[in-house]
């Protein structure tokens, strides 16, 4: 119902952890420069279909999506709640939030997330969240975007075809797993955050090693490496 339901609704069980309420902050702001502008200019015109997703506003929330599926704004799934996309094809002008115990599933999908610009989307999986992709393919519109990870979030994705890059930073503990990808992007590795890649074309990583750390490192055996 317009520009104001781009907040987070409030939880009692779970708060977002510092990390989400930056960005919901940045969301807010945009929110409140969108009606600051004139009513009669298309910026604000544009901003009344904007919509908002939520699954996990009460106990038990599950929602599966087949077929085609156009949204224009936000995702949040938190709580409990249960996202599904299930052989669909999904249009999303906007970003997905998965927080608390949420599960976001997506099996043989296909999801698109329109971008003008750099970094314009992300996908962000904080707290206990729980996203598992597989068999399905992501476009960005040519453009780079956001994968941020946390606390102690799990990631599995399995099978996937990117269109564009990615760029990831995990902070905290989260576990992320890519078997299979075409073009998995760069990873900025902070924390205790745990990574596996295998099958994994065009894979850049960052490894963040903080003051007095202990640093091991071994190339493979062998004069010459194939694909690394």
């Amino acid at each position: 119902n317009g520009a104001n339901t781009a907040s987070c609704p409030s939880t009692k069980n779970e708060l977002p952890s510092h990390s989400l309420q930056s960005l919901l902050k940045i969301k807010e702001q945009q929110v409140s420069i969108l009606q600051s502008v004139p009513k009669n200019s298309s910026a604000q015109n544009k901003s009344a279909v904007i919509d908002t997703l939520v699954v996990g506003f009460i106990p038990n929330d599950t929602v599966v999506i087949t077929g085609n599926y156009t949204h224009t704004g936000p995702i949040y799934v938190f709580n409990d709640g249960v996202l599904y996309f299930k052989n669909a094809t999904v249009t999303n002008v906007g970003e997905i939030y998965v927080f608390g115990h949420g599960k976001l599933f997506a099996d043989s999908s296909s999801l698109t997330f329109p971008q003008s610009y750099f970094y314009e989307r992300s996908l962000l999986v904080v707290q206990n969240g729980y996203l598992r992709m597989q068999n399905c393919s992501l476009n960005y519109s040519g453009y780079s975007h956001n994968l941020f990870l946390a606390d102690s979030a799990v990631v599995e994705m399995t099978s996937i075809h990117q269109n564009d890059f990615t760029t990831c930073g995990l902070f905290g503990s989260p576990n992320l797993r890519i078997d299979g990808c075409n073009l998995t992007g760069e990873y900025i590795l902070f924390g205790n955050s745990t990574t596996h890649f295998s099958h994994a074309d065009t894979l850049l990583l960052w490894h963040h090693v903080p003051d007095s750390a202990q640093l091991n490192y071994s190339f493979p055996s062998g004069d010459t490496v194939l694909h690394f």
